[in-house]
């Protein structure tokens, strides 16, 4: 196996150990499970098509694979150009599109629950990873795919799907709920609401922790990969309400992009309440916890040792390129955080898109967000010297500092970059529940990355390769 095969064989490795690790549960916050739960997995795919959302995954994050999986498809199908003769031995379909879809005709699927770790090779990875595959809602009747075949900035869809199903219900009845929302799409955020503004979301989690304290919240915008934990009450409905819609109003590209259209991709699921009277042989002993956990705050780890300074850029002479630093991922190691440590990341975002920051192994969580003041001149700036001191730094991020919503105050597996700000992470190299250095040695050759969670970005370079030090 060549050097950079085993590299990407360890990138993908760690991928998975970190989204394992970010649905384990510790065992003294039990108290936040009630006997209802459902884990929602949420994807956004092609406006003309329908399709599995593994599928729909597989495709986001394969950039060579554009195309139908049918070898003898090379025709493209309109309603202006009729199917080929039988004759001719192609099996293009007709296609189910947004706009002929009928809402809310499937139940939701249940995701089974990972089961577990095991050790590998000395290393921790999930044992009976089971992810939803359903295979009823596909692009074309036969199952074939297809979708765009030019590389893009960004790629987003109308259809949106939840646990594999194209805007789906799911029945409840008048009590609590707990709902852990994952944002599967490759690019698109979320900004969910329940409609009518009927029912507020209480956040008990996000990513890698539970929240110091539950925060009630009537909306919220996941990122690609980012994930909440949520407790909804809908014994708070009016009986004449029966029917929630659950909403998304996130512009994409996010956060300035084109507005959702409330008809396709502003619609995410239904939930059909039972009626007010209908007796519920499971009663809802259940309650929102009125504490979480103590090492939610920064403030329990050691302080920051290291101040980094890490700038998102986009090539404006070849759009779609993008870089960390102005470096590729090819390009030699220059974040070496010490293991056991804790460091202070300065992140810098130049470009016109919100980028959700992801790094592997580490945990880590935004405390600040600072406006950048003078924006074009420090830009252009960097772009020619990629030097914060010359470009002086210091007298641009002087502006409004806007505060870390309360709902993502905890240690997470992706943070959001908006535009430009300089936003400040802390960044942990440690178990932060127990406030100790890592079980095993992290590090071993190759080490790990850290990217932009939009697929299509880290996918066109915005990745970058992290590696320990003892």
């Amino acid at each position: 196996m060549s050097p950079r095969i085993q590299q990407l064989a360890a990138v993908l490795l760690a991928a998975v150990v970190v989204v394992a690790a970010a649905r384990d549960e510790p065992a003294a916050a039990k108290n936040y499970q009630t006997q209802w739960d459902t884990v929602m997995s949420i994807l956004n795919c092609k406006s003309d098509s329908l399709i599995p959302s593994y599928i729909c995954s597989v495709i986001s994050k394969s950039r060579w694979g554009w195309a139908s999986d049918d070898p003898n498809d090379d025709d493209e199908y309109t309603p202006d150009h009729p199917l080929p003769a039988p004759a001719a031995e192609r099996r293009r379909w007709p296609v189910m599109t947004s706009l002929n879809l009928t809402k809310y005709v499937d139940a939701l699927p249940r995701i089974a629950k990972i089961q577990g770790y095991g050790i590998r090779h000395g290393r921790p990875v999930p044992i009976k990873l089971t992810i939803g595959m359903y295979s009823k809602t596909w692009f074309y009747t036969n199952g074939s795919i297809s979708i765009d075949r030019e590389w893009k900035p960004e790629y987003f869809g109308l259809v949106i799907t939840v646990n594999g199903k194209a805007w789906p219900y799911l029945r409840v009845r008048r009590r609590r709920y707990r709902l852990r929302i994952l944002n599967a799409s490759n690019a698109r955020y979320f900004n969910v609401t329940l409609s009518n503004g009927a029912l507020p979301f209480t956040v008990i989690g996000s990513d890698s922790s539970y929240l110091s304290r539950p925060v009630t919240v009537s909306n919220l915008v996941l990122s690609p990969a980012e994930i909440f934990d949520v407790i909804v009450d809908f014994s708070r409905l009016p009986a004449a309400v029966t029917e929630i819609e659950m909403l998304n109003t996130a512009p994409y590209p996010f956060p300035n992009g084109t507005q959702t259209d409330p008809n396709l991709d502003g619609k995410v699921m239904l939930f059909k309440v039972a009626g007010k009277g209908k007796v519920d042989d499971m009663p809802d002993k259940s309650k929102v916890p009125e504490h979480g956990v103590p090492y939610a705050s920064v403030a329990a780890l050691p302080p920051p040792t290291t101040t980094r300074y890490i700038v998102l850029y986009e090539n404006q002479t070849a759009p779609g390129n993008l870089y960390i630093n102005g470096l590729r991922l090819e390009d030699p190691v220059t974040e070496t955080p010490k293991s056991g440590t804790t460091e202070l990341w300065q992140v810098i975002n130049l470009t016109q898109d919100n980028h959700p920051l992801h790094l592997h192994i580490a945990t880590f969580q935004a405390i600040k967000m600072t406006k950048i003041e003078g924006f074009q001149v420090f830009k252009d700036c960097m772009i020619k010297n990629n030097n914060t001191a010359t470009c002086n730094l210091d007298q641009h991020a002087v502006g409004p500092v806007v505060p870390v919503p309360e709902e993502e105050k905890t240690w997470k597996n992706a943070v959001k970059i908006p535009p430009e700000f300089m936003t400040s992470v802390v960044v942990a190299f440690r178990l932060v529940e127990a406030n100790q250095p890592y079980p095993f040695d992290a590090t071993t050759e190759p080490g790990f990355v850290y990217h932009c969670h939009i697929l299509d970005h880290e996918d066109n370079a915005m990745i970058r390769p992290l590696k320990l030090l003892p």
